[in-house]
């Protein structure tokens, strides 16, 4: 009589066992369902860009990591939805931190010049709207600190090459006038200060020319800031939805099976034949 009650509790068990896990893979599948409806309900732009230099080596227009913080800002997301016309924008894109929903996020990739931009928005033209204008506004910004340098660079060359080319002239009519004082034999005073006049010259203008050299070579090695890549938005295909779905049931079911072996005693059901034919003490 005290083995059946035994015998008859393992059908019991398993039965637990098998309801806890199943139930651990339906909640599983269930959670991944929910997550995958909030994936369906967003889409993500991406950008790539390169923050410029000065020079070739060292000076950034604007160093990453403030441009980093910067682009997070409630100011460089007030600027970007005027540009995307889509006023939504100026509470969506800036970080928790200053007071947005932190649908704008950015990181540096391979170099720390590289930095890549992602926006994420429920609609995605929305999305691409947003990710063209933060790179418009980016580039437009940069362009604005550097352009007064490159006006400046310009305007010295140019009026270098005015004075150069002013200079050759004369060159030329110094050379012809010493040739005119060597026929007539008159090679005293005049042909001295002739001489002379063409020699501060030809100083003059080698100065001139290696230093339109050297401004040009400045201007060629500022490097502007520009977009790497297109902007791309992705939004969740419905292949996706399987592949979570079963993620989400394995893991239900792992979880359930990870708390029968925590808590046994918890899944266990007492036997009712073992209360009802137990012999009364005496």
């Amino acid at each position: 009589m005290t083995d059946s009650p035994q015998a008859d509790s393992r059908p019991v068990a398993m039965k637990t066992r098998i309801v806890t896990l199943l139930a651990g893979a339906i909640v599983g599948s269930i959670i991944g369902i929910a997550a995958w409806t909030q994936l369906l309900a967003s889409s993500q732009a991406t950008a790539i860009v390169s923050i410029g230099r000065y020079d070739q080596f060292t000076s950034w227009i604007e160093e990453p990591q403030a441009v980093i913080e910067r682009i997070k800002s409630a100011e460089f997301a007030s600027a970007v939805a005027a540009r995307a016309g889509v006023a939504d924008l100026a509470t969506q894109l800036p970080s928790r931190q200053y007071g947005g929903n932190g649908a704008l996020s950015v990181r540096n990739l391979r170099d720390l010049n590289i930095l890549e931009i992602k926006i994420t928005a429920a609609d995605p033209e929305v999305a691409k709207k947003a990710i063209t204008a933060a790179v418009d506004q980016l580039l437009a910004e940069h362009s604005a600190k550097i352009e007064p340098l490159i006006q400046d660079l310009d305007s010295r060359i140019k009026s270098l090459e005015g004075i150069t080319a002013a200079t050759i002239q004369s060159n030329d009519a110094l050379t012809k006038r010493i040739g005119s004082i060597s026929q007539i034999g008159d090679e005293g005073v005049n042909g001295m200060f002739a001489l002379s006049a063409r020699a501060s010259s030809d100083t003059g203008l080698i100065a001139m020319v290696t230093g339109a050299g050297q401004l040009k070579m400045l201007v060629a090695n500022i490097r502007r800031s520009r977009a790497i890549t297109a902007p791309t938005v992705t939004t969740p295909n419905s292949a996706s939805l399987y592949r979570i779905i079963t993620a989400g049931a394995v893991a239900g079911f792992l979880f359930a099976l990870l708390l029968l072996q925590m808590f046994p005693s918890f899944f266990r059901t007492s036997p009712l034949g073992a209360r009802i034919t137990q012999p009364p003490q005496v």
